[in-house]
């Protein structure tokens, strides 16, 4: 067991409780090879109290400069990933060499009441318009249209923004598949 704990008796939104970092001082090449390689801290995402003690923790790495935040696990599970670049944020890799599928990415609504028109899912596709204002500009989403044992349903829809507004592109539902159901002018 090793213990990374703070001396602070006021523990604050943004105070590391305890951190592992990852250098290279001595190496002979200088400058960059000498900066702050990669880090891990838990960071209080709030200050703590008699019932509270909401922790994340961040992921930094270094490429050319001294380590940054690349993923961060807050304290209800969400994750972000961060990348610079334009390569692939996540990989899902399987080397099985069987005929199964895989890799498989799994969306799970585990609801201990499940009931119909439950929103399963989504998968959004979130940009910035010229003005910098953020733009949800098209989703996936699956909706539970019946939650009955042994007659379950689903709504599966392709909405995207059409002038400025969403709009239901395509959606599969239990007994049909309909195209353009906003009745938006367009071609086919």
């Amino acid at each position: 067991i090793l213990d990374l704990q703070t001396s602070d008796t006021t523990v604050t939104d943004g105070s590391v409780l305890g951190k592992i970092n990852f250098t290279a001082p001595d190496e002979a090449s200088g400058t960059d090879a000498i900066l702050l390689g990669a880090s891990i801290e838990a960071v209080a995402e709030d200050t703590f109290d008699s019932s509270t003690n909401a922790t994340e923790l961040v992921f930094k790495t270094g490429a050319s400069a001294a380590a940054t935040e690349k993923m961060k696990i807050a304290s209800t599970g969400a994750t972000t990933i961060t990348t610079e670049g334009n390569e692939d944020t996540l990989v899902l890799k399987s080397n099985d060499a069987d005929a199964n599928a895989g890799p498989k990415l799994q969306f799970n609504r585990n609801s201990a009441s499940p009931a119909d028109d439950d929103f399963l899912g989504e998968i959004r596709f979130d940009g910035r318009d010229d003005a910098g204002q953020a733009v949800e500009y098209a989703k996936i989403a699956a909706k539970l249209q019946d939650a009955s044992d042994g007659t379950e349903d689903i709504r599966l829809s392709l909405k995207s923004i059409v002038a400025g507004t969403e709009r239901e592109r395509v959606t599969i539902q239990p007994t049909e598949v309909v195209i353009n159901e906003d009745s938006q002018d367009l071609d086919f």
